[in-house]
C-alpha cells in the first residue's frame, strides 16, 4: 500500500478494569494524536503526563508479557493494546493510562480493537511509513526464537510447546489483515496456570 496515508483515530474512546499482573483498577484512553506522533503511551497518573513511545528501544525484559519504560517510568502488560493499534493500522494515538498497567479486561485484544473500531479512523495528509527488512533477522530468547523474514504483507507462523494436556504443541499460520484479526486473533485469550495464581495475587 505504498499510497496509503498515516491514520490516527477519529474521536477519544476509553476503557476499563483491573491489571492482570499487578491486580490494581486501570483505565485506558485511546485519543486523536497529530501526525508523526507515532504510538505513544502517556501515564496520567504521574503530574507530568510522561511519555513512553512503544519502541523497541523502550522494551524491557518481562516475565510472560510486554513491558516498556523511559527512565523510571515504565507500563507493563501492553501487548494486547499494542496488537489492537497494528490490526487497526493506526500509526498515531495517544495511549493515556492511570497506571502502570492497563486493563485486562476478557484477556484478550477484542476489547481493545473493539474500542478502536468504535472511535473511528481519521486519515492524515503524510503517506504512511513501512519497515523493509533487508534481512532476514533471527533471535533466541531462552526457549524462543522469533525469526523475521522480508515480505510484502504480514504473515505469522507460530508454534507454542507446553507440557500441559490441554495446551501441548500447537501451531497456527496467519495473514494478518483487519478481517482475519477481527475474525481469528483479537479474542484468543491469555492462558495461565493454577500454579501460578498465588503468585500473581501476591
Amino acid at each position: 500500500m505504498p499510497d496509503a496515508r498515516r491514520r490516527t483515530i477519529a474521536r477519544a474512546v476509553a476503557l476499563e478494569g483491573v491489571g492482570l499482573h499487578l491486580g490494581l483498577d486501570s483505565r485506558v484512553t485511546f485519543r486523536p494524536a497529530p501526525e508523526k506522533t507515532g504510538v505513544v503511551f502517556r501515564r496520567t497518573d504521574i503530574p507530568s503526563w510522561p511519555q513512553v513511545p512503544a519502541l523497541v528501544d523502550n522494551a524491557r525484559t518481562a516475565e510472560r508479557r510486554t513491558r516498556l519504560g523511559v527512565g523510571e517510568v515504565e507500563l507493563h502488560t501492553v501487548e494486547h493494546v499494542l496488537a489492537a493499534v497494528v490490526a487497526a493500522e493506526i500509526d498515531d494515538v495517544w495511549i493515556d493510562v492511570d497506571g502502570v498497567e492497563p486493563p485486562v479486561l476478557d484477556g484478550s485484544a477484542e476489547p481493545f480493537w473493539d474500542a478502536l473500531r468504535e472511535a473511528g479512523v481519521a486519515e492524515g495528509r503524510q503517506a504512511a511509513e513501512y519497515l523493509d527488512l533487508a534481512e532476514s533477522v533471527r533471535v533466541i530468547d531462552g526457549e524462543s526464537v522469533y525469526e523475521a523474514h522480508a515480505a510484502s504483507e504480514l504473515r505469522l507462523d507460530v508454534t507454542i510447546d507446553f507440557a500441559h494436556p490441554l495446551i501441548g504443541r500447537q501451531r497456527g499460520e496467519f495473514l494478518i489483515t483487519r478481517e482475519a484479526f477481527a475474525r481469528e486473533l483479537a479474542g484468543a485469550r491469555t492462558f495461565g496456570f493454577v500454579s501460578e495464581v498465588e503468585t500473581l495475587r501476591a
